[in-house]
């Protein structure tokens, strides 16, 4: 009795051993590298796309130094030219201040090489036509202005003497549109000894104590 007992309880034992042997223990390993893969892949396109943002932000950035660099390109070129003027103005008032107290004087002293590469402001005898003989002889400076709130700078101004009524022989290197102005060659400008600008009722070179003056139409 004692035998049969004892093979009794080792067949549930054997059976029990071989469905556990039997279970596949690789099926969570492969759900769980499938999961793993999932979330990589995920995580690859972030990264694409991040990559891609960066991408297009460093061309934007790339675009705005670029922009950067132009306007203080177009800056510096500004101030230069403020310089030039602020210098052609200083100029202009001192090489003035100097005719004037020639017409005064009544010296009749001829002008100095720095006086015939000026601006020239006309007197009563246009101290002895040395003044427009400047422009004649030397190519001069001269800025325009106009209360249209034209502004042209040119580098070439040549102006006829007396006999030649004060009329534009050339004018160049300029840094504007002188098409606003109706200025060209033949042109004849207004003194201080003759009003030739078409307006009679003033003598704008006499009212305003320097420059020559004409008509833009």
């Amino acid at each position: 009795m004692i035998l049969k007992a004892v093979v009794l309880l080792l067949i549930p034992v054997s059976l029990a051993v071989e469905q556990e042997s039997s279970y596949p223990l690789w099926q969570p390993l492969l759900g769980l590298l499938e999961t793993c893969q999932s979330k990589n892949y995920q995580l690859q396109e972030k990264l694409s796309e991040v990559q891609s943002q960066l991408f297009e932000v460093n061309l934007k950035k790339k675009d705005l130094q670029a922009e950067i660099a132009q306007q203080a390109a177009q800056i510096t070129r500004l101030q230069d030219q403020t310089s030039e003027l602020g210098k052609l103005k200083d100029l202009f008032r001192e090489e003035i201040a100097k005719l004037r107290e020639v017409v005064k004087s009544g010296s009749g002293t001829e002008p100095n090489e720095a006086e015939k590469n000026a601006t020239i402001a006309e007197s009563g005898e246009l101290a002895k036509n040395e003044a427009t003989n400047t422009t004649h002889f030397n190519s001069t400076q001269v800025g325009i202005h106009s209360r249209r709130f034209y502004e042209v700078l040119c580098r070439n101004f040549v102006v006829g003497d007396r006999s030649e009524g004060y009329s534009l022989k050339r004018l160049d290197g300029c840094s504007g549109d002188t098409s606003h102005f109706n200025l060209i060659q033949g042109t004849k400008f207004s003194t201080f000894d003759r009003n030739q600008d078409g307006n009679p009722d003033h003598n704008w070179s006499r009212d305003y104590g320097n420059g020559f003056w004409f008509n833009a139409g």
